[in-house]
């Protein structure tokens, strides 16, 4: 992974766990842990896809299932970058 990519996950995991935070006040709750474990592997295909082309969050998201077998972690990975229409969340 390039460095400047780890870098950037670090700092969306930094800020995804404080919001979390926020929500499960517990940083050893599962669900805590499941948010900063996806923030921290979001972009875990990005580096192959700049080089070999393909959508970087579906590839990792098939990478973290095939070696986590966690559905709830890999849909977090394939899914982190899905915007929430505004409108309909308010």
């Amino acid at each position: 992974m390039m460095e400047h990519i780890k870098d950037h996950s670090r700092q969306v995991a930094a800020i995804a766990c404080e919001l979390a935070f926020l929500e499960y006040r517990d940083e050893n709750s599962p669900l805590f842990r499941s948010v900063r474990a996806a923030a921290l592997l979001h972009d875990l295909g990005k580096t192959y896809c700049i080089q070999n082309g393909g959508e970087h969050a579906a590839i990792g998201g098939a990478w973290v299932q095939a070696i986590t077998k966690n559905p709830y972690l890999s849909q977090g990975v394939t899914h982190a970058m899905n915007r929430v229409n505004s409108k309909a969340a308010f």
